[in-house]
């Protein structure tokens, strides 16, 4: 048996994990985080199976809300833009009658709510 192969009785995953081609472990005594920022650039699913009224058609697309982000879906584009502001799960989600206004609030210990523009999706009021 070659070395870790002990752990797969009972970490069976272990084997099949790899490491990225060109990967270079960094050593051990390296402190600093990597130099990396990582972009969204989709969101799969919707959870619409516990919350009512989280999907309303904005002016520029479908707005909802999933985990901690708000998303804008254009149909026509099949293009998303993310409101990325909240730092806890996004719970309540409100619509403005204009179709480019959303208010959403997040769970936590100090929770906020944002009310942002979907066209934008910049910050109009914080609270």
């Amino acid at each position: 048996m070659g070395e870790g192969d002990e752990a797969l009785a009972v970490l069976p995953w272990k084997g099949q994990i790899k490491p990225p081609s060109g990967f270079k472990r960094p050593s051990k005594n390296q402190s600093d985080p990597p130099n990396i920022e990582l972009q969204l650039e989709w969101v799969h699913g919707y959870k619409g199976n516990c919350a009512k009224n989280n999907l309303c058609m904005t002016n520029n697309g479908l707005a909802y809300n999933i985990a901690g982000l708000g998303v804008v879906y254009d149909p026509n584009l099949h293009t998303q833009a993310f409101f990325q502001h909240h730092t806890d799960d996004v719970t309540a989600i409100a619509f403005h009658p204009n179709g480019s206004l959303v208010a959403t609030g997040e769970n936590g210990k100090k929770p906020v709510a944002y009310i942002w523009n979907t066209e934008t999706r910049q910050v109009l009021h914080r609270l």
